[in-house]
């Protein structure tokens, strides 16, 4: 195939969300965690991160998006992230989950990358990226709870863009570095479980050096491809 062709073909993988069959920008992804583990089992990160269950924080096998299981978040569950390179990113960038909330306390967060880089929902039901302030926020009530929902937030650029179910919610420009080699956390603020998750999240994703998501796209419609 040319190279135009196979340009077009990996546009239209991205633009559906990258679920099932192979991805063209594996080599770029730097966490992988489908979730799967059995009950009591600790979690596996494709690309072999350590991630640390604590504060009750457990592999529920009834409630998941996708595979065999999610992580069930209780106030002060948490997991964490170990330290690495991998995590300071100066360029294009796509983190993304599946998540559902069963509670609504005034922050509860999908994860803080860090230096503090949050994306959670409040009690009304507003997602947002907060960064030393509230820098995107979709409407009032936009997530429910008991549902599952495709959360990303991509930077292409200097753009920073937040996604819910393949629509953008808003728009924030940074051309900074995102992120640091430091520890970080899965379903919560930090490492005590302040603004813990309180609901399930799977199939948890980053890319780094791709904006896979630059407009409005179908959410994946199978767990992420290993490959």
């Amino acid at each position: 195939m040319t190279p135009a062709v196979l340009g077009a073909i990996a546009a239209k993988h991205r633009a559906t969300g990258g679920g099932g069959g192979s991805d063209p920008d594996f080599a770029s992804v730097t966490l992988l965690c489908h979730m799967d583990s059995a009950a009591g089992s600790a979690l596996t990160d494709v690309k072999s991160h350590t991630l640390t269950l604590a504060g009750g924080a457990a592999i529920d096998n009834t409630n998941k998006k996708y595979g065999a299981g999610s992580v069930l978040f209780p106030n002060g569950g948490r997991v964490s992230v170990g330290a690495s390179s991998d995590w300071s990113m100066t360029g294009d960038f796509t983190i993304e989950a599946w998540a559902n909330w069963n509670s609504s306390p005034a922050g509860s967060d999908i994860f803080n990358l860090p230096g503090d880089w949050v994306v959670g929902r409040d009690s009304t039901g507003r997602l947002y990226l907060y960064h030393t302030a509230f820098h995107i926020q979709s409407a009032a009530s936009s997530v429910a709870l008991n549902a599952w929902y495709h959360v990303a937030l991509t930077r292409s650029g200097t753009t920073m863009t937040l996604w819910l179910n393949g629509t953008s919610v808003g728009t924030y420009t940074f051309a900074g570095t995102v992120g640091s080699n430091s520890v970080w956390y899965i379903g919560a603020f930090d490492g005590a479980g302040s603004e813990s998750m309180q609901g399930n999240i799977d199939d948890f994703r980053l890319t780094k050096g791709v904006a896979r998501y630059t407009s409005a796209f179908t959410p994946p419609a199978a767990a992420f491809p290993n490959s």
